[in-house]
């Protein structure tokens, strides 16, 4: 490591040092916080992110995914590709493990249907996300409440609980893609169109924006923003950050 390198980390960490000698501790578990959180409660979130992120979800797409990449016959074939994986697992903020997402999987509040089974934010839908399949998925306009309760905008455009079955929702569509960044590493990407967009003839032109975290945070921590956005009638990129 670079001395300018040491120095930029001890900016950093020192003052969380002097305030809370337990930082490096805290800093380097605060991914189970949330999981931890929501087990705890015993809530819909606890079910979907400890299974998604913590429990069975990471072994099973270690199982399927890890000797696909691994396998000797191809490894050294695809080795740009996998070095690109490895260095953007190890230097995450939060060290993750490649093609195998452990701990902070996104709310199952702002999760789209990714594996079609009609079921919004379930683990399944964590994992069709994070595999290598580009899908598309519908997803529900989100209205998030004072009290942190989400409902979703219906077609008489009133906001109702999604387990109400007499409410039909309105739906837009997220279609994963893959971008190129500056220095030519391949990103996992996310566009995110209003229901609109799906018309004939469409009534666009529709304003886009493109969204940059500011973190290196995966893409499904801000997935409702993009939604928020959407149900505004904007068309929205998302992405996850190099590294």
């Amino acid at each position: 490591m670079s001395i300018g390198a040491v120095a930029l980390l001890a900016l950093g960490v020192g003052p969380a040092l002097a305030n809370d000698p337990t930082y490096p501790i805290t800093s380097a578990t605060d991914w189970t916080t949330g999981p931890q959180h929501d087990y705890r409660n015993g809530n819909r979130g606890g079910q979907y992110t400890f299974q998604a992120g913590m429990s069975s979800g990471p072994v099973d797409r270690a199982l399927t995914r890890w000797p696909e990449h691994y396998n000797p016959a191809s490894l050294f074939q695809n080795l740009a590709a996998e070095s690109q994986a490895a260095t953007d697992a190890t230097f995450h903020a939060h060290p993750d493990l490649p093609y195998d997402d452990v701990g902070d999987a996104g709310s199952p509040d702002f999760m789209p249907d990714w594996n079609h089974d009609g079921v919004y934010g379930d683990p399944q839908d964590f994992d069709a996300d994070t595999d290598a399949v580009m899908d598309t998925a519908p997803f529900r306009y989100p209205c998030p409440q004072l009290d942190g309760t989400v409902l979703y905008e219906t077609t008489d455009g009133t906001c109702k609980p999604a387990t109400d079955s007499t409410a039909t929702f309105k739906l837009g569509e997220a279609r994963e893609a893959k971008i190129v960044d500056a220095r030519g590493y391949i990103l996992d990407a996310t566009l995110w169109l209003p229901g609109e967009t799906q018309t004939m003839p469409s009534s666009g032109p529709f304003p886009g924006i493109v969204f940059g975290d500011g973190f290196d945070s995966r893409q499904d921590s801000y997935y409702w923003f993009a939604m928020r956005m959407a149900r505004a009638g904007y068309i929205v990129l998302t992405y996850d950050p190099a590294g």
